[in-house]
């Protein structure tokens, strides 16, 4: 066979076929997930609060013919590394790495650019890694990917800017949204001691993440404004009051890596914990958390994390105040030239400036 005579899509076809044909106990094209009820990841009313769900994907690796073909044949190279590849060997070679290479570049670069087409199936075919794992998956994509990450930043030069890319990394989502509204629920994943509060919020901006969850804001809005047309986006997220925290009350693996001393007084209710406020504009920095299942669909906390940026950076004003110097050595900037920022730092990881 002549491969340099096949067209893309024919290469990727023989690819995935071989791939798909060493076990197909991975694909769920009936839409059932077969999974006994019960257990700890079992979604049902004791967990139920302000989960998003969503339709378990039907196909793994999850390949769409609508997909850049860059997203599509690294769908295809990951799945065949989890499925083929040793977890051991995996984070060993990791670990051994003390500069930055092409290997990792690559892995940056790619990791990046699947879960910003859509951060929904990517975070889906994440967890089938680890649902699946030993059968047959032999690394779970979660921990391949976390490893990865925490090494890049590790090795990013200049050292002021491993923060911002460890979340250009990490996050699913990053928007400039505002606050519409924030609702609240005893957190019944901590036996109701705290709240978790939802926040309905406005899109301003889509920095990284393509895809949202449809709900009844989405996919879009149509406003009359001065006689023009325009679109808003909505979407929901989450915190608890735990965002913020004393350094103390980490472990000493996350004390380690937690590099933000100094919280923002913009979303402070009290010394340590955070809150936001109805009005409020910020950029948020969010990820899938505590995921849960049943036979169709797949739940997740769609939150904030402390560990990327602090959770989130305030717009006061039209100024990004950033009291860690995450992105840059300015306590304020206006929104346009934190963007700037962030794509310049976006495309070196790309590019493989780093």
């Amino acid at each position: 066979m002549n491969l340099k005579r096949l067209s893309k899509l024919a290469i990727i076809v023989v690819v995935f076929l071989s791939l798909a044909s060493q076990n197909v106990r991975a694909q769920n094209e009936s839409g059932w997930r077969p999974m006994k009820e019960g257990t700890s990841m079992w979604f049902d009313s004791t967990k139920s609060m302000f989960q998003v769900q969503y339709p378990i994907i039907r196909n793994i690796p999850p390949l769409s013919m609508s997909m850049p073909f860059d997203v599509l044949l690294s769908y295809v190279y990951l799945d065949s590394i989890c499925r083929l590849g040793s977890y051991k060997d995996a984070s060993d070679m990791i670990k051994g790495w003390n500069v930055m290479n092409d290997t990792l570049r690559n892995a940056a670069k790619y990791m990046y650019k699947m879960v910003d087409y859509n951060p929904i199936i990517f975070t889906q075919y994440e967890s089938q890694t680890s649902l699946l794992w030993k059968m047959p998956f032999k690394v779970p994509l979660e921990e391949f990917r976390s490893k990865l990450s925490r090494k890049y930043q590790e090795l990013v030069q200049p050292a002021n800017e491993k923060n911002a890319v460890y979340s250009l990394l990490e996050s699913d989502y990053i928007l400039r949204i505002k606050v519409l509204a924030i609702d609240s629920i005893p957190n019944k994943l901590a036996q109701g001691r705290y709240n978790r509060y939802r926040v309905k919020a406005e899109i301003l901006d889509t920095l990284k993440g393509k895809v949202l969850q449809t709900n009844e804001f989405n996919p879009m809005v149509m406003q009359q404004q001065s006689g023009q047309t325009s679109t808003s986006y909505y979407t929901y997220f989450q915190y608890i009051p735990m965002n913020y925290f004393s350094i103390d009350e980490l472990s000493s693996d996350g004390r380690e890596n937690y590099p933000y001393e100094t919280k923002d007084s913009a979303f402070l209710r009290s010394p340590d914990e955070f809150q936001m406020y109805i009005g409020q504009e910020a950029i948020v920095f969010l990820d899938h958390g505590n995921h849960f299942v049943d036979h169709q669909y797949d739940y997740y906390d769609l939150g904030m994390s402390y560990d990327l940026s602090n959770n989130a950076l305030p717009i006061i004003n039209g100024q990004v105040r950033d009291v860690n110097h995450i992105w840059s050595t300015n306590l304020l900037m206006n929104y346009a030239d934190w963007e700037t920022r962030f794509l310049q730092l976006r495309g070196k990881i790309l590019t493989g400036a780093y």
